[in-house]
């Protein structure tokens, strides 16, 4: 529900969980005109991000319609509204909709992007081996940036849930003119700046006015975008860093399966590749965060980590997001579920992934150099 802050500002508790707190302030709290801009705070504010629409409307309105609030000026219209979670959007999504009602003088639309502590990467077109290991990147996020902490979020057992870091997800936008007629979007982000970049030819014979010419859908997920099936026999490590001092009490991923399929999680010592701990086997079905309590090991030294599940299924589905910094280290020798080896030994270097999987614990203090605590996977069939 949307509340109105003052003449200009309006805001939305999305959640009002302590451990996961999402706001959306529309407007900016700090002029005294409306600005068409929503800003968008995770984890009681402890990063955030506002895209504010670059116009040259003199006289604009500002109007509210029942949950949304409409900006309308003489050439163009906003529209900002919250999506409820949906099978598109598990955790639900904000719509920054921008309407076009005449030709545009440019196939460009900007916003100014200010943010606190996060860091956005480009999710590309896959490539053939992707394509080949039974990868699946949907349309809307061809294109589209997955949007992290730039910073440590340690998951400690009773804390704030920060998962796998991962604070939403910014979809490539689907541009739709009044006969109905569809047109991917272009994204793209540079200094500061957001721009959706239309095809001329479409705006050139489209039928005014145009919805969702800059349709900024930003989804609220803590999960990877991108689903790879299971392949048998076959892991994948990203090497994240120096973790905190502690005990490992659990190992989170997020998974499905076609059927009812079973799964355990381990921690890894990257200098040594030894095997440090594992966790209780979990079932899984539905796509969800599952989480394995430890069962052996778990102290942590502040030396890097890597993070990894086993499963029975081959036909198990994993995500991740296309993420630069994360080399991915590939281990192809045969084992058999529910042994994890050890230690491994890895085969080549792959793709850079991010894979949605984390680890909560309890510890002191975090070492120096620590950058995150996740993605080491395995997948195979026993």
């Amino acid at each position: 529900m949307i509340n109105q802050l003052n003449a200009t500002t309006w805001v939305e508790q999305v959640k009002s969980n302590p451990k996961d707190e999402i706001k959306v302030i529309i407007g900016d709290d700090k002029q005294s005109n409306f600005e068409p801009q929503p800003k968008i705070e995770r984890w009681s504010n402890e990063i955030n991000c506002s895209f504010r629409l670059v116009h040259n409307e003199v006289s604009p309105t500002v109007t509210v319609e029942g949950e949304k609030i409409i900006w309308s000026g003489e050439k163009t219209e906003a529209h900002f509204y919250d999506i409820a979670p949906n099978e598109e959007h598990p955790e639900g999504a904000y719509e920054f909709e921008v309407i076009l009602k005449e030709k545009p003088l440019t196939n460009k639309i900007e916003f100014t992007l200010e943010t606190k502590g996060l860091d956005f990467f480009y999710q590309p077109e896959l490539t053939q081996e992707e394509i080949d290991e039974g990868t699946i990147r949907p349309e809307n996020v061809v294109g589209s940036y997955a949007v992290y902490a730039s910073e440590n979020k340690i998951n400690y057992v009773g804390g704030k849930e920060y998962k796998a870091g991962k604070v939403g997800h910014i979809f490539r936008p689907k541009i739709i003119d009044s006969a109905g007629t569809e047109v991917w979007g272009e994204l793209h982000i540079e200094n500061g700046i957001l721009s959706v970049t239309i095809p001329q030819e479409f705006l050139d014979v489209a039928v005014y006015p145009i919805r969702h010419a800059a349709g900024l859908t930003f989804g609220y997920t803590g999960a990877g975008a991108t689903q790879v099936g299971g392949t048998s026999n076959y892991l994948r490590l990203v090497n994240f860093g120096d973790t905190p001092t502690g005990t490992v009490t659990s190992i989170t991923a997020y998974l499905s399966s076609s059927g009812t399929s079973a799964a355990k999680f381990a921690l890894y010592v990257v200098s040594s590749l030894a095997l440090n701990t594992t966790t209780e086997e979990v079932t899984y079905s539905t796509l969800d965060w599952y989480t394995g309590a430890k069962a052996t090991g778990g102290t942590l030294s502040g030396v890097a980590y890597y993070l990894t599940y086993f499963t029975n299924d081959g036909n198990a589905l994993r995500w991740f997001d296309s993420a630069t910094g994360y080399t991915t280290q590939k281990f192809s020798t045969a084992y058999t579920y529910p042994n994890f080896p050890d230690p491994i030994s890895p085969s080549d270097s792959s793709a850079t992934t991010r894979y949605s999987i984390y680890a909560t614990y309890t510890a002191g203090a975090p070492s120096a150099n620590y950058k995150g605590f996740t993605n080491l996977l395995t997948t195979g069939s026993g």
